[in-house]
């Protein structure tokens, strides 16, 4: 087989052969002018007729070599391609995923040099923090001065410059699958972890069950995957990859944010009763105006969570992009560049700070003497930590990435999105991130620093164990796509 990129089955009596084409050359093998590359009236007939297969052109494999480069030549018109048992997909040139021949025995030394130096280089850094840390350098209260830097002024300058360069540049109906499928995602996740957990025999309503399935739905969608997207496309030879890169995990992160605030803060912190203040200041709410002065000064709490500085950044960075102020901020010749530009070299900067919140947050003793003692308690026997660790594991890094990028693809084949290389690449490391390290901020916050630490210990283990299956994720994956 020419290459290793499927899609979902055909229909026989929808394939196009292309014997027909070369009808007039007289052999199948012999050389084609681009001029005469039009099917013969005979197999014209046997051409689908439907919206979703008008212009589709399926090539037997044993003409896969010349019909890569045909289709390739069909692209240019702006035909659809679909090389089905070996196949090439293509909605328009632009969204063209090169497709690598090979097998997993078979691998490009590129392609694992490539996410091998990209998983080697996380690691190294973040090995660097972590020996800052132990050494004191990197004391609880620096990384938390770090971390409210990074989460409130590095992350949201580099997402408002990037989104808003790219909705500048690209139409928004085009961004629209990306929150989306980042919703599609969660929920695909929450089911597979709610089914996982039961059949571990823990309970699922409990607190630790409740918290398993959060580390198994929610992964790490901000901090993990720009790192991983900036160590393998900042050498791209298009510049502009990263960037666009950057924006769609932004974009991702619109679906993302707010269920993780919402639906994940709920498994993680039980609702708390309203004390006899906040309720003697609800009663003294009369009027519309004193409601009005009431939400401003008291605004919900979820709502405080869900616009989070990222959000705020990515919201803003969505506004400058399709107002007619744009032209202000964005191009060459924008008379306010230079402000632009500077909060483009302050986000800049996030990438080595993030790596360090990262590796100190996880390297931060902890007074838990054993990184998995378990706490006694009929609860906590009920499912042994290694194996609680092996679940994450396992629906991390195993079935959603599996099941996600099979949905992707069905999705691409069928015509139900528009989806260009890039798209598929974030959605597909979206998808086999370690767990979200968030969690323990949530829990934190509750004020319960025994589920913190036990939490936060858990996501040393996954972090330090994600290397290996993440290397060989992207490996196939870039196997397969070409970037």
């Amino acid at each position: 087989m020419f290459c290793k990129f499927s899609m979902p089955s055909i229909a026989q009596s929808e394939m196009l052969l292309f014997y027909g084409i070369f009808e007039q050359q007289g052999r199948q093998d012999a050389p084609v002018s681009m001029s005469s590359f039009v099917p013969s009236p005979a197999h014209q007939q046997r051409i689908p007729r439907s919206p979703l297969c008008r212009d589709r052109f399926v090539v037997e494999n044993k003409v896969m070599p010349f019909a890569k480069f045909a289709a390739q030549r069909i692209i240019d018109v702006h035909a659809r391609t679909h090389l089905k048992s070996g196949i090439m997909y293509a909605e328009q040139s632009s969204a063209l995923l090169s497709v690598r021949g090979g097998s997993v025995a078979n691998l490009d030394p590129v392609v694992v040099k490539a996410s091998l130096t990209a998983v080697g280089e996380l690691l190294v850094a973040c090995g660097i923090g972590a020996w800052f840390t132990r050494r004191g350098i990197l004391g609880r209260e620096a990384i938390a001065n770090l971390s409210s830097i990074v989460y409130h002024i590095l992350l949201p300058s580099l997402l408002v410059v990037n989104v808003a360069k790219t909705v500048y540049t690209t139409p928004l109906r085009t961004l629209l699958p990306l929150p989306l499928f980042g919703t599609m995602q969660i929920l695909l996740c929450s089911c597979i972890a709610w089914v996982v957990t039961f059949l571990m025999g823990a309970d699922v309503n409990s607190a630790k069950g409740r918290q398993l399935r959060v580390l198994q739905t929610f992964g790490n969608g901000g901090v993990a995957p720009i790192l991983f997207a900036t160590v393998l496309l900042r050498n791209h030879p298009d510049p502009s990859v990263l960037p666009l890169a950057i924006s769609y995990i932004s974009f991702y992160l619109l679906g993302w944010t707010p269920i993780f605030w919402t639906y994940g803060y709920s498994l993680l912190v039980p609702a708390e009763a309203p004390t006899a203040q906040s309720i003697a200041e609800k009663e003294s709410v009369v009027t519309l105006a004193d409601r009005i002065k009431y939400f401003i000064r008291h605004p919900p709490a979820t709502i405080k969570r869900i616009l989070s500085p990222p959000i705020v950044g990515s919201l803003g960075g969505l506004c400058v992009g399709v107002s007619p102020l744009a032209k202000l901020f964005l191009g060459p010749r924008a008379p306010l560049g230079i402000l632009t530009n500077a909060v483009q070299t302050i986000g800049s900067a996030y990438t080595s700070m993030g790596l360090l919140v990262l590796a100190g947050s996880l390297a931060l003793p902890l007074p838990t003497p054993s990184p998995l003692e378990e706490v006694s308690g009929a609860e906590s026997k009920s499912i042994h930590p290694y194996l609680q660790i092996a679940s994450v594991c396992l629906v991390r890094f195993c079935l959603c990435p599996a099941l996600c990028l099979s949905i992707i693809l069905r999705a691409m084949s069928t015509g139900w999105v528009k989806l260009d290389r890039l798209m598929v690449f974030v959605l597909f490391l979206q998808s086999c991130m370690p767990s979200a390290q968030n969690s323990v901020l949530m829990v934190q916050l509750s004020g319960r620093q025994a589920d913190a630490t036990r939490l936060a210990r858990m996501l040393l283990y996954i972090y330090s164990l994600s290397c290996i299956p993440i290397s060989i994720l992207l490996t196939l994956f870039l196997q397969n796509f070409s970037l």
